[in-house]
């Protein structure tokens, strides 16, 4: 390649991230701006009336519906095949999470570790409110959407760079705090995090294992992705506790605080909305590159073999 031939590269693909980080920035102030809103009706709704679990999904759904009618509509730019996994997903994601957080949930609201107000829910199935199991499907889809909201593809790597350090490290890094966690489960004060370190982050690790070097060439979605529906659920989530809906237990918890907010629930919202936006960001880039190399003469199993293997 000679060297105006490199330099039309290097000053296409800066034009390119330039542009992307552009349209991730207007999207990410119109979100804010929604957001604000979101908490200003939120406040004058606990003025006037009391607040249920039933009433909690409204400012749940509220950003999701917000979201998918924000201009531009999400992956409007984008291949239609990429379109089409982008539509699917929160569907398929939130029936996941569904059976997966149900198991989780029930469990650790058998220990005692969640109590909820009686007279702010619909009632019970299992250990937890009917309510939760939707908290499930409206988690899921509102970090699904948020991903889709600001995600640009990039361009397409060389073959061969599968960041396999960085996947190293991070599985090391994951299995050496799962194993800590369960270090932790003989004790009562350390119980919740116990599970949480326990249960996740295997999960997390086996995500970056398969497609860490996928999420690094998405890095902006992948980490807002993360960050921004984790502070939202977060802050909800302080919100709903400060009205009673439900509470944290300290018998279970090591007492931990950030503004007010136990460790232990900063961890949930963080590690499941983790395992939402990376299984989302993970499948949107695995076809964007699979659509950009896949060979006719080679099986789509062998295609994607290859581009798991080594991006």
């Amino acid at each position: 390649m000679g060297l105006k031939q490199l330099a039309s590269t290097i000053n296409a693909e800066l034009s390119i991230n330039n542009a992307n980080a552009y349209y991730i920035r207007k999207r990410l102030q119109k979100i804010a701006l929604l957001t604000f809103a979101t908490l200003v009706v939120g406040g004058i709704w606990t003025s006037l009336t009391e607040l249920t679990y039933a009433c909690v999904h409204i400012f749940l759904l509220l950003p999701l519906v917000l979201l998918m009618f924000l201009p531009p509509s999400p992956l409007s730019q984008e291949d239609p095949t990429v379109r089409k996994i982008g539509c699917i997903l929160p569907f398929v994601l939130s029936g996941v999470a569904f059976y997966f957080s149900s198991f989780w949930d029930n469990f650790i609201a058998s220990k005692g570790v969640w109590t909820f107000d009686a007279s702010k829910m619909l009632g019970t199935a299992g250990s937890i409110p009917f309510e939760e199991y939707f908290w499930f499907i409206d988690h899921t889809f509102i970090t699904v959407f948020f991903v889709v909201s600001i995600w640009v593809s990039a361009p397409i790597p060389e073959q061969g760079n599968s960041r396999w350090l960085f996947r190293l490290v991070a599985v090391l890094f994951c299995g050496a705090v799962s194993y800590w966690g369960y270090t932790l489960l003989d004790n009562n004060n350390t119980l919740y995090l116990a599970i949480i370190l326990t249960y996740m982050f295997p999960m997390i690790g086996i995500q970056i294992a398969a497609g860490g070097h996928l999420l690094l060439q998405q890095q902006r979605q992948w980490l807002l992705g993360i960050l921004v529906p984790s502070v939202y659920l977060i802050g909800l989530d302080r919100w709903v506790i400060a009205q009673g809906v439900w509470a944290i237990s300290d018998n279970y918890t090591t007492g931990i605080n950030l503004l007010s907010i136990k460790l232990e629930q900063i961890l949930i919202y963080s590690t499941t909305t983790a395992l939402v936006a990376q299984t989302t960001g993970i499948l949107l880039r695995l076809v964007e590159v699979y659509k950009a190399r896949h060979l006719q003469e080679e099986s789509v199993l062998w295609t994607l073999t290859k581009v798991i293997a080594c991006a």
